[in-house]
Formats: structure tokens, sequence, C-alpha cells
């Protein structure tokens, strides 16, 4: 490989935002990183100097059609040459520290390059539920931290696609999830991971509060249609233990449970809403 980490960044018509998230990969060794920027098929063509501010070669793929931001990640992940690959989303930002931080722990922790590593850090504005259970992983033996996300992974994604790097070979994806493509390959990078680090540091800045409007976590039915079905694929997956596969069905449970107990406070919040204009 030509690079030891290559960073993904899938962009559609957002080009202030993506040039602010190529300027924020910065590293004392940018000889050892390159950035993919691949456009999805946007109403226009983004386009980037050869080097960001960091002196970090840029490259931009334009798709031909606009298929998404797993399958345009996969086509990132084919035009890279890095042996790690990191994912940034274009109305992201990473954090100042955290490339340099990867670069010291597979240094100084992973000791052969070759074992398959997960290394994912907090995304700053990251859900309540989502630091709670980050914060409950950390504080386990290190022994146990691999098992735990792989449970975590049948209940709900346990992580930011911005906030992990990962070994080449544990890039994956699905071609026809258009939604929820970040939880399957969150997901199955942790059934193919030998070795995961939780360090306690800042990886990202999300630049849009999770849920909220403006990006595919608003679609509601099309999320739960598309996380129901990461499930079933990780019935179906023979990669996937049968000790973890006993679990899916308890995360079925457990997504129905949450979308009804929101539909009721969305109802109850509806009511209440009318109740005061009256």
């Amino acid at each position: 490989m030509d690079k030891l980490l290559s960073v993904i960044i899938p962009t559609y018509n957002r080009k202030e935002l993506t040039n602010k998230a190529v300027a924020s990969v910065v590293t004392e060794f940018p000889s050892l990183v390159e950035i993919v920027v691949v456009d999805d098929c946007g109403s226009f063509a983004y386009s980037f100097d050869a080097l960001n501010t960091g002196g970090i070669p840029v490259r931009v793929i334009r798709l031909n059609r606009n298929v998404g931001a797993g399958m345009a990640r996969q086509a990132g992940v084919t035009h890279a040459s890095g042996q790690f690959i990191a994912f940034l989303d274009s109305d992201d930002c990473f954090d100042a520290g955290w490339i340099d931080y990867v670069f010291a722990s597979l240094k100084s922790r992973a000791g052969n390059l070759n074992c398959r590593v997960l290394i994912t850090g907090i995304a700053r504005g990251e859900r309540r539920v989502g630091a709670l259970v980050r914060r409950m992983l950390v504080g386990l033996p290190q022994s146990l931290q691999l098992i735990a996300s792989r449970i975590m992974a049948t209940l709900f994604n346990p992580f930011y696609t911005q906030s992990m790097v990962m070994s080449r070979e544990l890039c994956i994806f699905k071609d026809e999830l258009r939604y929820c493509e970040d939880y399957y390959s969150t997901a199955f990078a942790l059934f193919g991971a030998n070795k995961i680090f939780l360090p306690k540091i800042v990886a990202c800045h999300l630049g849009r509060a999770p849920n909220s409007p403006g990006g595919l976590s608003s679609v509601r039915e099309k999320m739960f249609r598309g996380e129901m079905q990461v499930r079933f694929l990780m019935l179906q997956e023979p990669s996937v233990p049968l000790g973890y596969k006993l679990l899916v069905p308890v995360g079925m449970a457990y997504q129905w449970c949450r979308a009804g107990v929101k539909s009721v406070l969305r109802f109850g919040a509806s009511l209440l809403g009318v109740a005061l204009r009256s």
C-alpha cells in the first residue's frame, strides 16, 4: 500500500462544508495520509486543489449516478491506497489531534499491523445514550471490549462512522442498503475485527445533531426498515457467530419498543402543542 491512512469523504452538493471537512484532516506526517473525496453525482462537480492546507494530497472521484453514502464510501475505498481507512462525512470535521493519535496507537499498541484493528474515539455532539454506552465499554477490561461492542451492535449502532479508523479489510458495504448503511458497516467491522481500541479522546465534531432534519436520519420509516434489514442480514451472515445471532431478536424487540415510545412521545407533544395554541 502507498499510504498508511486513507480518509474517505462522500459528498453531495456540499462544496463549502466539504472544504471544511478536507481542511480538518491534519497530521504531523502528511506523507502517510491521503484524502479521497467521493462526489456522489451532485448537481455540480466538486473539485479541489492537489493538497489541503496541511499538505495532504486530495483526490476527487465523481460517480456517474447517485448511490448514497454507503456505496460512495465503498467507491472511495476501492480507489484508496491506504492500509487503514477513516471515514468522514462532508458536514463533519476531525479533531486536530485525532490522526496523530491513531498513528501513535497503531505504532505502540497494535503491534503487527496486519491484524484487523478498529479504533473509535469520541464523537463530539453525539447522542446522550451513545456517550453512556461508550463510557460503559471503556470501563470494561480491554479483553472484553470487543465482545461487548459486538453485543451492543446486535441492539443498535454503538459508534459513529466518523469516529472510526479501521483496517482496510474491515470495510464492508451492502449494495441494497440506502438507509442505515453505516450501522451495517460498523456491525460487520466489529464482527471481523480482532483488536479494538476505545481511546478517551475526541475523534470528530459532528456538524449536525443526530436525527435532526437535513440528513437521512430524519426519514423515520425508511430508517426503521433499514435498521431491521441490517439485523436480518446479521441472522443470514455465516461470519456472525451463533451466540450473537441469538441476541439479534432482542435487538429487534428493542427497536420496536423504541419506535413505539417515540411515536407516543411525538403524539403527546403534538397534542400539547394543539392545546397550547387553542
